[in-house]
C-alpha cells in the first residue's frame, strides 16, 4: 500500500493522510478498488484537510455510501469538490469560480497567460494592469483539483472531461 500511495499521490496527500500507514491503508482500499484514477483523485482531495483517524475513517465511510452507479459516485464527488471551493474565504471562492467559469465556456482553450490575462481585468473596466495578474499555481490550488494550469504556454483545462458537463450546470446558477 505504500508502494501505492508513494507512486499516486502528490506530497500534499502525504502530508495528511500519508503520516499514518493505517490511513493510507483505509484510503487505498476504499479508493483503489472501488474507483477508477479521477475518482479516487477526487476522494483523495476530499481527505486533504483531515487530520485524524476517525475523520478519514467517516470520510472514506461516504464515499461509497448511498452510490450504485459509477455515474452518482463521479456526481457526488463532484459536488464535494464544489461545496469544498465554497467553502474557501470568499476571495478564493470568487477567484475559483471566475477560473472555472473561463475555462468551462471559453470558445476555445485558453492558454496560462490568455487565463492570467483575463482575470486581471477587473469588471467594468476595459484595460489590462499587469499588477493584478494570479500566480498560476494560485489558480489551481483554489480550484481544489478540477483544472490543471501546465507550464507557460500549455492550455488551461479541466482536470477530466466529464467535468466540464457538472460545471456548465453548477456555474449556471
Amino acid at each position: 500500500m505504500r508502494y501505492l500511495a508513494s507512486k499516486t499521490c502528490p506530497e500534499k496527500y502525504h502530508q495528511s493522510c500519508g503520516r499514518h500507514v493505517s490511513l493510507v491503508s483505509i484510503c487505498g482500499t476504499r479508493m483503489w478498488t472501488r474507483c477508477r484514477f479521477l475518482l479516487a483523485r477526487l476522494y483523495l482531495d476530499s481527505l486533504l484537510d483531515k487530520r485524524t483517524v476517525k475523520q478519514v475513517e467517516d470520510t472514506a465511510h461516504g464515499f461509497t455510501k448511498g452510490s450504485a452507479s459509477l455515474d452518482d459516485l463521479l456526481d457526488n464527488a463532484y459536488q464535494s469538490v464544489i461545496d469544498r471551493i465554497d467553502s474557501q474565504l470568499p476571495g478564493d471562492s470568487r477567484l475559483a469560480k471566475r477560473v472555472l467559469s473561463w475555462i468551462t465556456f471559453a470558445q476555445r482553450p485558453l492558454t496560462r497567460s490568455k487565463l492570467r490575462d483575463a482575470l486581471a481585468i477587473e469588471q467594468g473596466s476595459i484595460d489590462l494592469d499587469p499588477r493584478n495578474r494570479h500566480d498560476a499555481d494560485d489558480l489551481e490550488s483554489v480550484c481544489a483539483g478540477l483544472v490543471n494550469i501546465e507550464a507557460e504556454g500549455s492550455t488551461c483545462r479541466l482536470s477530466h472531461y466529464t467535468a466540464q458537463t457538472l460545471l456548465q450546470e453548477a456555474l449556471k446558477k
